[in-house]
């Protein structure tokens, strides 16, 4: 469904793999599948698709990026500025796959790292707090910064929503929403 959507607005298939290989990221990692396996599941869906190449090579660039630990600029640049689908989400996974969750602050660390480039920064943070949300959810986020989140009811009341439909397989809920 993601690459259907992307195709929509990215014709080209970086464009909308990337847009596919996230979402299969997020479906894994909410069901509380480590990243490491995550990928491989992802990689695995990618592979024998049409158009596949850019978005192979730079995920392979990733694979061995994130064996380094955390990257700093110059690493996290030489994948590219994120103003095209697989450079934003190689960017973005780069950051989450090295993020020391055990690690006091590192989730914080992390999505700063994601944004503090000179590309397409809020894409790439944007990718990479979808992928850590994923894997911790709202909890994990500095209090702070759920406190100066406008509409934070609205938010967390959808995502729960959505987390019970598409990951917990319950029927939707549709009561507090207005009929369409």
């Amino acid at each position: 469904m993601a690459r259907d959507c992307a195709v929509i607005t990215h014709g080209h298939p970086s464009g909308y793999w990337s847009a596919a290989y996230l979402a299969a990221l997020v479906h894994d990692l909410a069901r509380g599948i480590p990243i490491a396996s995550a990928v491989d599941n992802a990689d695995a869906l990618l592979a024998d698709r049409k158009g596949n190449e850019e978005m192979v090579a730079i995920l392979g660039r990733v694979r061995k990026l994130s064996t380094k630990g955390t990257p700093d600029m110059k690493t996290i640049e030489s994948l590219g500025a994120g103003w095209v689908g697989e450079e934003a989400l190689a960017i973005a996974l780069l950051c989450a796959w090295t993020c020391d969750l055990s690690q006091p602050r590192a989730l914080e660390e992390a999505l700063w790292r994601s944004a503090a480039h000179s590309g397409d920064s809020d894409s790439t943070a944007a990718i990479t707090g979808n992928l850590l949300g994923a894997m911790q959810g709202a909890s994990a986020l500095p209090t702070r910064w759920l406190e100066k989140l406008e509409l934070r009811d609205v938010v967390e009341r959808i995502a729960r929503h959505l987390h019970q439909t598409w990951i917990m397989g319950r029927e939707p809920d549709s009561h507090g929403y207005p009929a369409a």
